[in-house]
């Protein structure tokens, strides 16, 4: 899952492990390109959370402790150590497909195919940091394969604790 800062990533993913899933990486995740399937390494057993998601969406997923971010001024995001049952045992699993969250209002979750310069867009809108000029072209080259080997899907969600489960379905009936 990939999204600007405020789009729902941790929402959508405490939803998903509340129904079920595991997580692989929170905030930052790194691919492995050299072999022939893209494979995600897996991080930390922890998810970052804004207060309001962690009292909608925190409780069983672990103990919480505040931690500050200079993302929002003095405001805090909470860390929740996952249970382990909530973590992939994997070290590494074959990349299946990118969701590319894009919030809206019209209240209706909605997935779209992106493809070509499309999806290579929304990959580089999300990397971690601008690289350097000089490896800008290397960059391309490893989001583009990446968006040819994988399905890169944009993920229109409504606002709101409240439509998080029609978002779960939606994405738990992806072929």
């Amino acid at each position: 899952i990939v999204g600007q800062q405020r789009a729902g990533k941790s929402s959508l993913t405490a939803a998903l492990l509340r129904s079920g899933g595991t997580l692989l990486c929170d905030d930052i995740i790194a691919l492995a390109t050299d072999d022939p399937a893209i494979t995600a390494q897996r991080g930390p057993a922890r998810l970052r959370m804004w207060p309001d998601t962690l009292a909608a969406l925190g409780a069983g997923l672990g103990p919480a402790a505040p931690v500050y971010s200079c993302l929002r001024g003095d405001e805090e995001k909470w860390v929740v150590r996952l249970e382990p049952a909530l973590h992939a045992s994997a070290a590494s699993v074959p990349l299946g497909t990118i969701l590319h969250l894009v919030p809206t209002s019209d209240g209706v979750p909605r997935l779209r195919r992106l493809h070509g310069v499309e999806a290579v867009q929304a990959l580089a809108a999300n990397t971690y940091a601008p690289w350097h000029v000089s490896r800008r072209a290397a960059e391309f080259r490893q989001l583009s394969h990446v968006a040819r080997e994988v399905p890169v899907h944009e993920l229109r969600v409504p606002r709101g604790f409240d439509r998080l489960p029609s978002v779960v379905q939606l994405i738990r009936g992806m072929p």
